[in-house]
């Protein structure tokens, strides 16, 4: 069964009259596909029908995301991929961000899992094959050229840059997970060593990430341990001022040099992450402050011996 493909709208009613028309022509189309769902998609007529109300909703108002979901459906059910992923790619030019963008972009890349080459091969089912592997090659293509332009390899102690860097990572990750899988089903059927060496960009991207990532949470830890530093400074410095015992003063002096030693050993940390080049100019401004609540210590208990 062959539906029909997208086609350019012509421009002539006024934006309201379009988005009437198509919202119409789009129910029209979902009732066809509810009641074809319901008879077990059989006569096939009623999906042709439907297909025929997504487009005349996409000449009304051909933005119109719905109806090019529904015609992506439509395209998957009737085995049509490219015209499936025309849908799709329509989609990502309106708004790249749509919820179901994804999903449906990855069921599309392994719904032809399902139709694997069995002993009865078809000429459709070969096709489907190759479709998927020049899939596949523009798929990793496309994720490495959008990530590559998007990342930024570099440690950072921002929440909102950190939340981002985790994102891409687990994106990044999902689709190298997916295209591997896609490689061992392609395996079987074809010389996949094309594919795999397309990889090999991807998985320098995503392993820069992830170094990049372990940075950024190396510096947290650090950015943490020199505000509880601060902190116990902070509650020494209330104790030694209110007169304390020589006992309780032999305490503090005790926790005092803890917390030297702590000192001395986040100053080496951040000499560490300087040789790196990353971003602790922050963090090393934290730490001299540090120092200044040690002196000013030191000071007020020398003053009570």
């Amino acid at each position: 069964m062959k539906l029909l493909g997208l086609s350019q709208p012509p421009l002539q009613a006024s934006a309201l009259e379009q988005t009437v028309q198509a919202e119409a022509e789009l129910a029209k189309g979902l009732r066809c596909l509810a009641w074809a769902q319901e008879a077990g998609f059989d006569p096939p007529e009623l999906l042709v029908e439907a297909a025929a109300c997504f487009q005349a909703s996409l000449r009304s108002a051909s933005e119109h995301i719905p109806a090019l979901l529904g015609l992506a459906y439509l395209q998957l059910l009737s085995e049509d991929y490219p015209g499936a992923q025309d849908c799709l790619e329509r989609i990502s030019e309106i708004q790249p961000t749509h919820s179901d963008l994804k999903n449906w972009t990855r069921f599309l890349l392994e719904t032809p899992q399902d139709h694997r080459l069995e002993e009865n091969e078809s000429p459709s089912s070969e096709s489907n094959i190759e479709w998927l592997y020049d899939e596949t090659e523009r798929y990793i293509d496309q994720a490495f050229q959008r990530f590559s332009q998007r990342v930024v390899l570099k440690p950072t102690l921002e929440s909102a840059e950190l939340a981002q860097l985790e994102e891409q990572a687990t994106s990044l990750e999902e689709i190298r997970a997916h295209v591997q899988n896609t490689i061992l089903v392609l395996d079987s059927d074809m010389d996949t060593t094309a594919l795999c060496l397309r990889m090999e960009p991807l998985d320098l991207l995503v392993q820069g990430l992830d170094e990049v990532l372990k940075a950024s949470f190396a510096l947290l830890d650090l950015r943490n341990q020199i505000a509880l530093l601060e902190k116990n400074l902070n509650g020494l410095l209330d104790r030694a001022g209110r007169m304390p015992s020589p006992v309780e003063r032999a305490e503090i002096e005790f926790r005092l040099d803890e917390a030297l030693d702590r000192s001395d050993r986040l100053q080496n940390q951040l000499q560490e992450c300087a040789k790196r080049n990353w971003p602790s100019e922050a963090l090393k401004r934290g730490l001299d402050k540090t120092q200044f609540l040690v002196d000013i210590l030191q000071e007020l208990l020398d003053s009570q011996r």
